[in-house]
């Protein structure tokens, strides 16, 4: 699967997840919950061992 990131954002957690060009990352789950947000999966970023939720 690709993504094609549209815009930057500023996280609001210390040390976030960065996604790098041709960087491997697994996905770890998806967000389930009262707030159906749709779309969102907690990935992991293999080069780095980042780790954070995607949308």
């Amino acid at each position: 699967m690709k993504y094609i990131v549209i815009k930057s954002h500023v996280s609001n957690y210390p040390n976030p997840i960065r996604l790098e060009e041709r960087g491997v990352v697994k996905m770890i789950e998806s967000y389930v919950g009262p707030e159906d947000w749709e779309n969102w999966m907690f990935y992991h970023e293999e080069k780095y061992n980042w780790k954070g939720w995607v949308w």
